[in-house]
């Protein structure tokens, strides 16, 4: 396979690109994530203060990208490529994984797509990646996304019909619709949800600090479910949360979590996220890799000895971002395992002096009740000129038309 030249970008000469393939090859990826740490020191380590909301997070770390490319990204069976951009000084900016991918959709309309950190194959990317982005400055974001569709729809290599990029936000969507508006035909919203969080450093500066100072802040619904049903626990004993650094027990209470997590949505929608050939394997190694270094959380909350639930949970700077949790099935409906589980999380999180508290994408009761509102979480995917992709976006249109004007 052929290595495609560095390419100057016609919007700012300033920017080189290059995309090139990557190698299942041990080589290959020490290269990559010895250039990927490098970058994400700079960037975690400048003073960029009125970027802070959208410094890089979690899901472009070194822990969750080099996981991700070892259990996944380098063996899908199909490309995957590497997209650096270089500033005028030559110095490296930017960079992303795009892996190719052929999606067939309606059983006839085939579709060459280049997913963001994802593979296109719904079994492996059920580990939902969020926040999603290029690993940039915040401040050059726009100029670098710019220079790479203008460099991707020129050179059209990889070849591609559909950019997808799941899980990023819609401040960024509107972004790149405007930075693609030469080079793109179309924009389609694959999946959207809200997000919310919880402000830690708002609650500090209110003089809040512990759990009952932080049910206070909530709605007198919540405020009476979760004292109600921490009364009831109390009865088995004190109502307690505990975190473990050590690998072996993280696993242990990783798959317990897992165990209640897969039977209330495979109850619910027939599919957990965790219980799967690709999904399980994958956070293990994550947890193996992050847990001593405190970037993963595996949270237990119990009343006296009973474990009620668990929480799986991604630290990076100063926000703690809930991914998945499991909880006690409960028959008395006062008890509240989940809401319980989040609030002693939140005091737990005050006092280790993070700043937010993120619950992610979701429409959960639980994150509204206990959070604010963040920016919505998006699956997006920007299409150039193809036939099938016009066609399937009149279709669409002619559904929407009809499911709301019905005859």
């Amino acid at each position: 396979m052929r290595q495609p030249p560095t390419n100057a970008s016609a919007t700012n000469p300033n920017i080189q690109i290059c995309v090139t393939p990557v190698k299942a090859s041990t080589t290959d990826l020490s290269t990559l994530m010895s250039d990927w740490r490098a970058l994400w020191t700079t960037l975690t380590t400048a003073k960029q203060e009125q970027y802070d909301h959208l410094a890089p997070g979690f899901f472009l770390s070194p822990l969750w990208i080099e996981t991700w490319l070892t259990q996944h990204g380098l063996h899908t069976g199909e490309d995957l490529w590497c997209v650096r951009s270089y500033g005028g000084d030559d110095v490296l900016r930017a960079m992303g994984f795009f892996c190719s991918h052929r999606a067939r959709r309606h059983g006839v309309l085939t579709v060459r797509q280049l997913v963001l950190h994802a593979t296109g194959q719904a079994p492996q990317d059920r580990i939902t990646t969020e926040y999603n982005n290029l690993l940039c400055a915040p401040g050059e974001r726009a100029d670098h996304w710019t220079a790479i569709l203008r460099q991707l729809h020129q050179s059209n290599f990889p070849p591609w019909d559909e950019l997808v990029l799941p899980g990023i936000t819609e401040p960024l969507a509107e972004d790149l619709a405007r930075a693609g508006q030469y080079q793109i035909t179309a924009t389609h919203v694959v999946t959207t949800a809200p997000s919310y969080h919880v402000n830690l450093d708002q609650l500090r500066r209110n003089s809040v600090d512990n759990i009952e100072d932080f049910i206070v802040t909530l709605s007198k619904n919540s405020r009476s479910q979760i004292r109600r049903a921490l009364r009831l626990y109390e009865q088995l004993g004190p109502v307690t949360l505990s975190r473990t650094d050590h690998v072996e027990t993280a696993h242990s209470w990783f798959d317990a979590l897992n165990h209640w997590h897969t039977e209330k949505w495979q109850t619910k929608i027939g599919a957990a996220s965790l219980d799967n050939p690709y999904a399980h394997p994958f956070h293990r190694a994550l947890i193996e890799a992050g847990i001593a270094k405190g970037k993963i959380d595996l949270l237990r909350i119990c009343a006296g000895e009973t474990p009620i639930g668990y929480l799986y949970n991604f630290v990076e700077g100063a926000t703690a971002s809930f991914y998945a949790g499991g909880f006690r099935p409960e028959t008395d409906n006062r008890l509240k395992p989940g809401l319980v589980c989040h609030a002693l999380a939140t005091a737990y999180y005050l006092q280790r002096h993070c700043s937010v508290y993120d619950f992610m994408g979701g429409n959960d009761r639980y994150k509204a009740s206990l959070g604010v509102p963040g920016p919505a979480i998006m699956t997006v995917a920007l299409q150039t000129v193809h036939p099938g992709l016009a066609l399937e976006r009149m279709a669409r249109r002619l559904k929407k038309r009809f499911i709301r004007e019905p005859s």
